[in-house]
């Protein structure tokens, strides 16, 4: 069975998230995040792409809007080899389209260095080639590249058709990597020709490749993947993102075990082991009851909800054949926000008979403060929205972040 992208889901990669103000203070504020960058100054730290200009990240949550660009920063692209070297892309806050920018200073102050082949062009999909800094992709309209650090660009030819993603190689700079609603594709003389890179056609929502040769892929069904190059021979190395589809990466310049992913729900979640496992980035320092709640969940509820309470898909490892008995996500991307605190815990004392009876009651398992602290486990994963608008209110709820 072909896996592709519910229109829900295109919809959403279209518009993430909701209107947020100029000025956000933490991550919960922020909307249309566009692409993600460790910070080069301190890989525990993110800088994100938004709709009003680069913010960085703090893993408690915390967020600054850096320098005096208010942009809507539709693309950002790292340079592997030269860290604090930035590359960007959008429209301006007066509408257009802002051509390439690039930053020497991890993004506190940009210059616009080019206008692209035929531009000014605003790049949705944006690569530094790995195997060589002067070599960058951008599609606008149709795929172009630039041998010479962006300074001049010419046109390759037609993108792959529904295009999401795009990666350069560390093998070749004619080497290029294409995620695709129709799976995913290697090119390998510069984009002007495309083939299949797996043997499955699953959609591709995620590719990415770092400097010391390893390439990433999300694939629906099948989850993050990885290869060696120039070897095509991928392997599965975590699906358990459950409900979320990751669409932007990024590996730390300084190690290569320290991952970053963007899901279409507009979370984030790191590795520090390569890939093998993930955190979600960017919580609140937790209290007493979460951090026990966390401790109760991992032992309890884990196996069906996911880390983080992503919850389960078809292609969850856990998840029944019967699609219509997955476990759901507890994070707040689906409804758990929707119920109000005592349906919440009544759920967890006494079971439920939806989903084919797969959530049992954990009634004589769990202690009333078991359960209580499972439930501030689980509400610390909502943002702030979701939080002020639990319950029958969602359905009419004015809430907007703090100023």
């Amino acid at each position: 069975m072909r896996l592709t992208l519910s229109r829900a889901l295109v919809l959403t990669l279209a518009m993430l998230w909701m209107t947020a103000p100029v000025q956000a203070k933490r991550l919960d504020d922020l909307s249309h995040l566009h692409g993600l960058a460790f910070d080069p100054a301190d890989a525990q730290q993110l800088l994100l792409a938004t709709h009003h200009g680069l913010y960085r990240a703090y893993p408690d949550g915390r967020v600054e809007l850096l320098g005096r660009a208010r942009d809507d920063f539709m693309a950002l692209a790292a340079d592997p080899g030269n860290p604090g070297r930035l590359y960007a892309s959008g429209h301006p806050v007066g509408g257009g389209n802002l051509g390439l920018l690039r930053s020497d200073d991890g993004g506190a102050s940009w210059t616009k260095h080019s206008d692209g082949h035929r531009g000014p062009v605003d790049f949705h999909q944006l690569t530094v080639s790995p195997a060589d800094s002067n070599t960058l992709y951008g599609v606008h309209g149709t795929l172009q590249h630039s041998v010479d650090g962006g300074d001049s660009w010419q046109p390759v030819g037609p993108a792959p058709a529904k295009l999401i993603s795009l990666a350069g190689s560390s093998h070749a700079r004619e080497r290029l990597y294409a995620a695709t609603e129709a799976g995913l594709k290697v090119s390998l003389d510069g984009g002007k020709s495309w083939r299949a890179a797996v043997m499955f056609r699953s959609t591709a929502s995620l590719v990415q490749a770092d400097m010391n040769g390893t390439v990433y892929a999300f694939v629906l069904g099948r989850g993050l993947l990885s290869t060696s190059e120039p070897s095509l021979a991928w392997k599965t190395l975590y699906n358990g993102f459950g409900g979320h589809y990751p669409l932007q990466m990024t590996v730390a310049h300084d190690d290569p075990q320290r991952l970053a992913v963007l899901t279409h729900h507009g979370r984030i979640f790191t590795s520090d082991d390569g890939g093998m496992s993930w955190q979600r980035f960017g919580l609140p320092i937790p209290s007493e009851a979460v951090v026990e709640g966390a401790r109760v969940y991992a032992e309890y509820c884990t196996s069906c909800h996911g880390v983080a309470g992503v919850g389960e898909t078809p292609g969850t490892p856990t998840a029944p054949l019967d699609s219509t008995k997955l476990a759901p996500a507890l994070d707040g991307t689906a409804h758990a926000w929707h119920h109000d605190d005592a349906q919440l815990r009544n759920t967890i004392h006494e079971g439920s008979v939806a989903r084919g009876g797969r959530m049992p009651a954990w009634n004589g398992v769990l202690s009333e403060a078991d359960i209580g602290h499972v439930l501030a486990y689980v509400k610390s994963l909502w943002n702030a929205r979701e939080r002020a608008c639990q319950g029958a209110k969602h359905m009419n709820c004015d809430w907007q972040p703090e100023d």
